[in-house]
């Protein structure tokens, strides 16, 4: 049994960031930009960082979001993949645990003997969270937004590779045209 999901509405009932990410404007249009502005997000151990002009906007709002919740303390966050699977973006992020070092004073015989104890400070399960509640919604904008140009999209696998795509290259793609290059250019990269 196939189970057909509508993505426009699961986005729009299930997940109100995601509403709130598609509306965003971001000052940022090509990869230098972005790399420049979030450096620190792109200078860990990554297996792949591909980004599709259709879907830049929604990564570089997203980056924007998720620096937000940082604020001062970066966590080590970095990009560990970056890609499309299956037609929809697939983000994979790394981000470090922070522990607090607690000492406890005790008072024996022998004098006060000090024991150290790490524990993880409790905000991190909720920021490590909140992350991941961005990049899922962001994640999602994607199954709707074509990878070509950004406008609304669906599922095309004309060709048998599954793409999202709009009216538009939808068409061209099943004319049996080539559609625009949808890869930042090695330039535009850094």
């Amino acid at each position: 049994m196939t189970v057909k999901r509508d993505w426009t509405s699961w986005k729009t009932t299930a997940y109100p960031l995601a509403n709130r990410l598609k509306r965003a404007k971001t000052e940022m249009n090509t990869p230098k930009q972005l790399y420049a502005r979030f450096p620190y997000m792109f200078a860990g151990k990554d297996l792949g960082i591909t980004l599709y002009k259709g879907w830049f906007l929604l990564f570089a709002k997203l980056c924007q979001d998720i620096d937000d919740v940082l604020g001062a303390d970066k966590r080590n966050f970095h990009w560990a993949q970056v890609k499309e699977k299956f037609g929809a973006a697939r983000w994979y992020f790394s981000m470090q645990n922070m522990h607090a070092t607690v000492a406890v004073n005790e008072i024996g015989s022998d004098g006060v003997v000090t024991s150290l104890y790490r524990t993880l400070v409790r905000d991190v399960e909720s920021i490590s969270s909140h992350v991941s509640r961005l990049v899922h919604a962001a994640e999602t904008l994607t199954h709707a937004t074509c990878i070509v140009c950004g406008e609304p999209g669906k599922l095309d696998s004309h060709g048998g590779y599954i793409l999202v795509l709009c009216v538009k290259h939808a068409r061209q793609r099943i004319g049996g045209g080539s559609l625009p290059q949808y890869l930042f250019d090695e330039a535009d990269q850094v």
